[in-house]
């Protein structure tokens, strides 16, 4: 008996696989691996740049709204150590394909502190 979706084997008398809690088969086809692989959820990486840093939590709170205006998808990396004395800047990073383009936005703004790159 086997798990069509994790692929466990099973002794006989076995109905359920444990993990998955669906019913076991006698053997795997194909159409089952099929079937059960719409349930999984694919991992799509996105490749991030940097466009620039700032150790200022008005800055961020403003380059988030700038980039939320342009659709353009963001990820503020060390955003709650801005406020911590001798901590590391925020690093602003934007998907790749929207660097240039957040570049461009981010340098024609007046900023407290900042390093566009």
């Amino acid at each position: 008996m086997f798990c069509p979706k994790c692929k466990a084997e099973y002794r006989e008398g076995f109905t359920r696989c444990s993990s998955c809690d669906i019913e076991l088969v006698n053997e795997i086809h194909e159409k089952h691996e099929k079937k059960h692989m719409k349930d999984e959820t694919e991992i799509e990486y996105i490749e991030y740049d940097l466009v620039m840093t700032t150790f200022s939590a008005m800055d961020i709170s403003l380059i988030k709204s700038i980039l939320e205006d342009n659709n353009i998808a963001y990820f503020i990396q060390g955003e709650s150590n801005v406020n911590m004395v001798g901590g590391l800047p925020a690093r602003v990073l934007v998907k790749r394909e929207h660097a240039e383009k957040a570049g461009e936005i981010l340098k024609d703004c007046s900023f407290s502190y900042r390093t566009i790159l």
